[in-house]
């Protein structure tokens, strides 16, 4: 039985950080894949979750979803969904107003219920569960039923927030799915970056935003197709439709003259681009630049590179530009020396040797909390509520203050010699 899986869809939504955002709307992107699903002569289409972003988006979802739904049920292609915590009530009230044998909404009001779907002389239990309230602090695969042994395959469907304890959307550790055993397969949905955790059984496919829809949610986007037959399940294959694909390019500026500065930014992001656009369907890039290297031109650059409006190119959108630059010195002679920049570069050289926490131990506690602050703040709420739940939107880790002290240190570092230098 083949397939079709996607999940957070959002429609009402469409990509940001563009141009023009008319030409890459959610609802166009659940029409194309409804289309492509026929095109791959799928059986039946899964639909993990978060499909209509907003129950206050819900008429400017109802045409579009409707028309796909018709679409696939027209042809006799069966679609399960699941609600997610942007459609708990939206979702159950617009598709309990669709008829028809081949559409199948699981797991309402948070309680797991399956289907059946016979389809060319092959069976497929399809079991699912549905946020029945905006938050759910509650691991869902606490209340999973016995599925028990049987001589149909079984698949589960669920919207959850994989390996994130304490979240308010439905919890739940990946060995909590890798230990059902009856299950062959589970389609999950809420994390907008792709993964597939096919390294043990049961295959668990978390498949990311139908349409990239924002900086966060880097790499292809699209549904992806996997083939049950007898109980042994296929690899996954994505199918990379989503029409906009975001990117953070590296470019080093070392040796680069300020004359050319301008045309050689375009085309490395042109070239970049052109490689990132290979193999899918996506119109365009939209690029968050980070500049590397080594150059006395610093100011100067980041004043030609103020507005990336005038950076323009075929296929592509520069977004951001991010400076990572350090003046052309010594940095390991400098950390032996004194002052401010020498404390600097003490602590880019422990960040860069992995020795940080243990050499500055203090430091690092310090920005991480500060980092929490912010993030936990009464005046991010409104963001905290609205979250695209891509990989911009979790708490400060490691990484990201690593990240953040490694790129004030090189700040600092430029700023304080170009002052010294310029004096």
């Amino acid at each position: 039985m083949k397939l079709f899986c996607t999940g957070d869809l959002h429609i009402g939504r469409r990509s940001s950080h563009l141009p023009d955002t008319e030409q890459h709307s959610c609802a166009d992107a659940w029409l194309r894949a409804a289309d492509t699903a026929i095109y791959e002569t799928a059986d039946v289409v899964l639909l993990s979750g978060d499909i209509i972003n907003k129950d206050n988006q819900f008429f400017e979802a109802a045409g579009p979803l409707e028309a796909g739904i018709q679409k696939l049920i027209e042809r006799k292609i069966h679609v399960c969904a699941v609600a997610g915590n942007h459609d708990y009530r939206a979702l159950t009230q617009f598709l309990h107003g669709i008829q028809g044998d081949y559409l199948h909404l699981l797991g309402v009001d948070g309680k797991w219920d399956s289907v059946i779907i016979e389809h060319g002389g092959q069976k497929l239990r399809v079991v699912g569960w549905s946020f029945p309230s905006e938050h759910v602090q509650a691991n869902p695969l606490e209340s999973f039923p016995d599925t028990g042994a049987s001589d149909i395959p079984t698949m589960g469907l669920v919207h959850c927030d994989i390996d994130s304890s304490g979240s308010k959307y439905a919890p739940v550790p990946l060995g909590d799915l890798k230990s059902q055993h009856n299950i062959c397969f589970w389609l999950t949905g809420h994390i907008h970056i792709p993964n597939a955790y096919n390294d043990t059984h049961p295959l668990v496919l978390n498949p990311g935003s139908l349409q990239a829809m924002d900086p966060g949610e880097t790499g292809d986007h699209g549904p992806w197709i996997v083939e049950i037959n007898g109980g042994v399940v296929s690899q996954p294959q994505q199918l990379k439709t989503s029409t906009v694909k975001y990117c953070k390019f590296d470019i080093d500026v070392t040796d680069w003259e300020i004359d050319d500065i301008k045309r050689n930014i375009i085309d490395e992001v042109y070239d970049q681009s052109q490689s990132a656009l290979l193999d899918n369907d996506a119109k365009i890039v939209s690029a968050r630049v980070n500049i590397t290297g080594s150059t006395s031109l610093q100011t100067e650059m980041k004043s030609q590179l103020a507005n990336t409006d005038e950076l323009k190119g075929d296929g592509f959108h520069i977004d951001q530009i991010n400076f990572a630059i350090t003046p052309p010195i010594d940095i390991e002679l400098l950390a032996a020396g004194k002052g401010a920049a020498a404390i600097a570069a003490r602590i880019l050289l422990s960040i860069d040797a992995g020795t940080l926490k243990q050499e500055h131990a203090k430091l690092y506690e310090d920005a991480k909390a500060q980092m929490d602050k912010a993030y936990d703040a009464n005046g991010y709420e409104l963001i905290l509520q609205n979250k695209t739940d891509s990989s911009e939107d979790v708490a400060p880790d490691e990484d990201c203050v690593l990240a953040a002290l490694k790129s004030q240190c090189q700040r600092l570092i430029g700023e304080m010699v170009e002052g010294s230098q310029a004096k």
